[in-house]
């Protein structure tokens, strides 16, 4: 028997293939897609459950980890870039590091408090991501590149009816700006940075000609003066 289900879709253009009870949901903009009835209903239902109860759900953690495999070692040729809004052109390749514990907000994959240091592979990929600076600010980008011993889980080639893809799918959705991401984005990060050194997700904000993937990379305290590209200046975003 098919179940109805609610879909919460990212921000930007998508496409439902099938009927809402059972069709594929794919959107352009990420080159993602997931099947709305094959782990969607799990994730959904753990993504909710953990916004008023969380805890652990051992066979669903289990499941989600084993499901990611390492990036391809093509991901570590290629540059990465992180963007930073400034009053005053910043001085080096020193003002682009992860925040200290104690200044680190809740972000998409890391908890209040848990540093994460957030990378995009494209510089109009940060410019999407961070949207509109704040009045007086200039946005500022520096780059990066990830060294090949850093063990990355990717999870932009995950099978679309896995728990996983949903999962991850979920956590992206929705982003308004004004709201806080889901709480499970923080556990998703705490399991996988226990086999991992970070993560590769699709970005949510791009084009179909114009795809892109961003990086976290946990524990950046160990990593992250030997991950920036001392030969590139910080850029100002025109």
């Amino acid at each position: 028997m098919r179940r109805n289900y609610i879909l919460k879709a990212e921000p930007g253009r998508y496409e439902l293939r099938g009927s809402p009870a059972g069709g594929i949901l794919g959107a352009t903009y990420t080159g993602r897609s997931i099947d709305v009835e094959g782990g969607y209903p799990v994730a959904n239902e753990w993504l909710e459950n953990y916004e008023t109860s969380p805890g652990e759900r051992p066979e669903l953690e289990r499941q989600l980890v084993q499901s990611l495999g390492l990036a391809a070692a093509s991901t570590y040729e290629a540059p990465f870039f992180r963007g930073r809004f400034f009053t005053t052109p910043p001085g080096s390749f020193q003002d682009f590091g992860p925040p200290p514990p104690d200044r680190a907000s809740r972000g998409r994959y890391n908890a209040q408090g848990v540093s994460a240091l957030y990378l995009c592979s494209s510089v109009n990929g940060v410019i999407r991501e961070l949207a509109t600076p704040p009045k007086g600010c200039r946005l500022w980008i520096q780059r990066f590149q990830i060294l090949p011993e850093l063990r990355m889980a990717d999870a932009r080639e995950l099978a679309i009816d896995s728990l996983a893809a949903a999962v991850f799918w979920l956590i992206e959705s929705g982003r308004d700006r004004s709201l806080s991401p889901p709480r499970l984005g923080e556990r998703v990060g705490q399991l996988i940075g226990t086999e991992y050194d970070g993560l590769i997700v699709p970005g949510v904000r791009g084009e179909p000609n114009e795809l892109y993937w961003n990086a976290v990379v946990f524990r950046p305290d160990d990593w992250w003066l030997r991950l920036v590209d001392r030969s590139a200046q910080p850029l100002e975003a025109s």
